[in-house]
């Protein structure tokens, strides 16, 4: 083998050995379909079998994403709601927007609740603790429930004939 085979080998190798000792990145979970809405810092561990499990959270920052038609109007994210924590003792593992968890400073809005996330607006929100996360999610529409509509076999059942004998009583 020539000298430069033996290259390309030593450098596929380190590149496949560098892929796969990669550890899988740290997230934030968003849970946009719980009110109110719930987000969870999540970092991997393990050297060979990899796993996730939640960390405590020291900062968390909500922001509603610039609309695309309103550019003009709201060019960067805006800043909805931020909190600290003050009380390292207190770890808080999940953080409900707009739910000041013990232990958190509410630093925006200075002295008011956040506003309330809105149905069909897209947000992202940034948490850090032991890692760092940011994620993008958008409010789901409320959807209004209804019962299934009736087979048209059940619909047919469910009318009364006039043989029938709660019919018969009931007429005069």
């Amino acid at each position: 083998m020539s000298g430069r085979g033996w290259v390309l080998g030593g450098c596929a190798i380190a590149v496949l050995s560098a892929v796969a000792c990669t550890p899988p990145p740290d997230y934030l979970f968003v849970d946009p379909r719980a009110q109110p809405v719930r987000v969870e810092l999540r970092k991997s561990f393990g050297r060979f079998s990899y796993h996730y499990a939640p960390v405590a959270i020291s900062e968390c920052v909500f922001y509603e994403n610039a609309k695309a038609g309103g550019a003009e109007e709201h060019p960067y994210p805006e800043e909805l709601w931020r909190v600290l924590s003050v009380a390292p003792d207190r770890p808080v593992i999940d953080l409900r927007y707009g739910s000041l968890p013990p232990g958190f400073l509410q630093s925006t809005p200075a002295s008011t609740p956040p506003a309330p996330l809105q149905p069909g607006h897209r947000y992202s929100v940034e948490c850090s603790g032991d890692t760092a996360g940011m994620a993008e999610f958008e409010i789901p529409e409320a959807i209004a429930w209804s019962p299934p509509a009736k087979k048209p076999r059940e619909a047919a059942r469910s009318t009364r004939r006039p043989d029938d004998r709660r019919a018969r009583e009931s007429s005069p």
